[in-house]
């Protein structure tokens, strides 16, 4: 038995104004249960790939309802995993003008996922779920395109426990298209300005719809792009999140045009 508490008047469960919902016993700072931090009865750290049963048992107040206790204990497994996981190969091919890299990791548990990024991890590319089932399999993802990513690559492979590796892969000769694009000059741009609308489009509330479309040009190069955003919203009345301020529309309808003049 590596810990064990009993507890009084435990709230079974009980309505959450962070999470928006009814919560079980255990979730919130205040209630009674510590959390245990993997550790056995001395306060010594359990061994990495250790494993344990988490069970609770109850007993509710008032026992005179026909349904007290039908289900009065709640078990699931769990292993201790402090080991990071790792990248064995990794291998870039170039083919038709695109590139791929093959990758193959493997984990004491289960890969997650690996994320590409920037050299500096700052700027996230991808995200490639792994979804390893089998405890300490390998896995090879194959051929993943990584075209316009640079010549340098971060990786970042996680597992399910938290754990997790930054590795950089090397692609020479791939081009960097992910900069960011920073208009020198902003020729034109709409401000809701109603007049130029198409018809039945308005910024004004019908009902409870809203529709407003917003175009831009921007010149990169030799070539000047357009880019027009339109927009039609719903209010929800009685809704609320986070903050409790009512959300005042919903997205019902987003359309993005891009073209370009040479």
């Amino acid at each position: 038995m590596y810990y064990a508490k009993d507890v009084e008047y435990e709230p079974k469960s009980v309505y959450d104004n962070n999470y928006f919902q009814v919560v079980p016993a255990g979730v919130n700072d205040y209630d009674a249960f510590d959390p245990w931090y993997g550790t056995d009865a001395t306060g010594s750290s359990l061994p990495n790939n250790a494993k344990a049963t988490v069970r609770v048992e109850a007993e509710l107040i008032y026992d005179e309802h026909e349904a007290n206790n039908q289900r009065s204990a709640w078990e699931f497994p769990i292993t201790i995993d402090t080991e990071e996981p790792q990248i064995q190969e990794m291998t870039v091919r170039e083919s038709e003008g695109r590139y791929y890299a093959t990758l193959t990791l493997t984990d004491n548990q289960y890969v997650a996922a690996v994320v590409l990024t920037d050299p500096q991890y700052s700027k996230e590319f991808d995200v490639i779920g792994v979804a390893e089932t089998t405890p300490g399999a390998t896995t090879v993802l194959k051929d993943l395109d990584i075209t316009g990513m640079g010549e340098s690559i971060g990786l970042v492979v996680h597992d399910y426990a938290g754990n997790s590796k930054a590795y950089t892969l090397k692609a020479t000769g791939n081009s960097d298209d992910y900069a960011e694009v920073v208009p020198t000059d902003i020729l034109w741009q709409e401000n809701f300005n109603s007049a130029w609308l198409p018809d039945g489009w308005t910024v004004e509330s019908r009902g409870q719809s809203v529709y407003a479309s917003l175009l831009a040009a921007y010149p990169v190069g030799e070539t000047k792009w357009f880019l027009a955003l339109e927009m039609r919203a719903c209010t929800i009345p009685g809704l609320y999140v986070f903050s409790s301020s009512p959300i005042s529309l919903m997205m019902e309808r987003i359309r993005l045009l891009l073209s370009a003049e040479s």
